[in-house]
């Protein structure tokens, strides 16, 4: 947020500092992208899913939730293949859908959700600048 900071005369040579922060303004494109990113959904399983800022840091913790699993399991000895079976499609989450409907999905499919976001996010950033 932008600060507006302003030194006032108190009297007797002392002076106040005011410090006030107001909320920025965005305009032109920078305003457009932030709008479009806002609202953008992707369809996965038949399900349409946000993947505004919010719900891609969403699903970044259980995708690091995830990896410290698969890791576990590969410290223990479990072969790649078998740890990836085991934390990914093996364990599911509950989802909430931009319908407001609550769907079960894999950690795998989290991890499409991820890289479909961030391809979107992509686009949206090349296309408003």
């Amino acid at each position: 947020m932008p600060i507006q900071e302003s030194i006032k005369p108190t009297g007797n040579s002392l002076f106040s500092r005011h410090v006030q922060y107001t909320e920025s303004v965005i305009d032109g494109n920078k305003a457009l992208r932030t709008e479009e990113i806002a609202t953008t959904t992707v369809d996965l399983l038949g399900h349409t899913f946000e993947v505004d800022e919010a719900s891609m840091d969403r699903f970044d913790r259980v995708i690091s939730f995830a990896t410290y699993k698969f890791n576990q399991a590969l410290a223990a000895g479990m072969p790649a293949s078998q740890a990836y079976a085991a934390v990914y499609q093996q364990n599911s989450v509950t989802w909430k859908t931009h319908n407001n409907d609550f769907v079960e999905i894999t950690i795998e499919n989290i991890c499409q959700l991820q890289e479909l976001a961030l391809t979107n996010l992509q686009q949206i950033w090349i296309k408003w600048g």
